[in-house]
């Protein structure tokens, strides 16, 4: 982590707030994307098993269509299933400045098998043509790139889990300990591909009877084949989500738990609800196309699933924050006094006048003794030389035994100036003697 740390600025308090905006909308992108890949491509591969067993048309054609949607294109790929991964060990880096937590090195660690799982299933979908030839080497990349994946995904979700849990970040000290760390992180590892499946089915409805490119409907039987899977992938993912979402809120520790949290987990099993009874309407109404409603509440449900993450995050860290918080407005303060004592001051009369009245005269008047002396026996040796006199407000010193010595007034660069200004102005123009 501490290579990370060297690539990170110190945070302000907008900079934590912009980093966990970002967070959280990568985050959705990336998990609604790799949530269909991988959907995607394990229920092509087991279709393709299932159909090499048993031939069935409307298995093999199913299982190609879902890796040719999953690994539709190398850009696409890149941008929402590689690039967020090094944005978010940043963003994650940057909420933990200067801590041993390793949540960004598990996406770095992750980052290589990333890669290599979507070269494999690109290699998969290329491959289909030698299926008939070589069934194993033209399934081999897909088991082997769905298990790199799954590996990689591990780690990544580990690393999210202890985000959560600052007990355990002393005794977590590489990403090997993320194996056997804690239940929490079994059970987002298991509600992964939970949720792979809810985005997959959802998908497929969507895209194959709503998008213009999608594939034609004439062959009714193979339409309600994939209104039967897609239906019944969301269906039953969205009847097994809420156990886990009530799983992980019991297998967090108690730092990490609020009523925010609480409240975002009841809106979400809630929204599950509403996607299982418009999956059960798919399948029960064959005669209605079904629409985008489907996967637009799959999708809000993923992004309620990462806010809900990012608010028990938040609430683990919260100590750490507010160490970053406060550090942030020292060195802040610090800058600004620098830049004061660098800059040239600016003074003003107006300002000067202010000054006087707050400080100098509890102590001072032009034309009698209070507890100094009076202004008009001290100004005449600083007429035509006001930088001594700033500099004798600035460091007082005693010159005249008849006298307390004056305290350090701590007035700020143009403040000294503008009292200056006044003073030998006031004296200059007589009206000292009024006062």
């Amino acid at each position: 982590m501490d290579y990370i740390n060297q690539l990170i600025f110190p945070p302000s308090e907008g900079h934590l707030l912009v980093a966990r905006f970002l967070l959280v909308v990568t985050l959705v992108v990336h998990f609604a994307y790799i949530g269909f890949a991988v959907g995607a491509s394990m229920i092509s591969l087991f279709l393709n098993v299932v159909d090499r067993d048993t031939p069935n048309a409307n298995l093999r054609r199913f299982a190609k269509y879902l890796i040719d949607l999953g690994m539709v294109h190398r850009g696409l790929v890149f941008f929402v299933g590689i690039v967020p991964i090094p944005v978010v060990a940043l963003l994650y880096a940057q909420n933990m400045y200067q801590t041993s937590e390793l949540t960004a090195l598990a996406f770095v660690v992750a980052l290589p098998l990333v890669v290599a799982g979507f070269c494999l299933l690109f290699r998969y979908k290329a491959s289909w043509g030698l299926r008939e030839k070589s069934f194993l080497l033209h399934l081999a990349p897909g088991v082997l790139g769905l298990g790199v994946l799954t590996v990689a995904y591990f780690i990544i979700l580990s690393g999210v889990s202890l985000s959560m849990d600052p007990e355990k970040w002393p005794f977590i000290t590489n990403p090997y300990n993320f194996f056997m760390f804690s239940w929490n992180n079994m059970i987002r590892f298991l509600r992964f591909p939970i949720m792979a499946f809810a985005v997959t089915g959802s998908a497929v409805l969507f895209f194959y009877f709503n998008w213009p490119e999608g594939e034609k409907l004439e062959d009714e039987q193979y339409s309600r084949f994939v209104r039967y899977v897609g239906g019944g992938l969301t269906l039953g993912a969205c009847a097994v989500l809420p156990v886990f979402v009530v799983w992980n809120l019991i297998t967090l520790p108690n730092v990490a738990l609020s009523l925010s949290l609480y409240g975002t987990c009841i809106i979400l099993v809630a929204l599950l609800a509403c996607a299982a009874g418009k999956a059960f309407g798919a399948l029960v109404s064959p005669a209605r196309t079904p629409g985008a409603g489907i996967f637009i509440t799959i999708l809000v449900t993923l992004a309620l699933l990462n806010v809900a993450d990012s608010i028990a995050h938040e609430n683990a860290i919260s100590d750490h924050t507010s160490v970053l918080l406060s550090a942030a407005q020292t060195a802040k303060l610090e800058r600004e006094a620098k830049r004061e004592a660098a800059a040239p001051a600016k003074g003003s009369v107006a300002e000067g006048e202010q000054v006087f009245k707050k400080v100098c005269a509890t102590c001072h008047r032009f034309d009698r003794k209070v507890v100094g002396p009076p202004y008009d026996q001290t100004l005449p040796q600083y007429v035509g030389h006001q930088d001594q006199l700033e500099a004798f407000i600035r460091q007082p010193s005693k010159k005249n035994p008849e006298y307390p010595p004056m305290p350090q007034l701590g007035l700020r660069s143009g403040e000294v100036q503008s009292v200056a200004m006044y003073l030998l102005q006031t004296y200059q123009n007589g009206a000292g003697k009024k006062k």
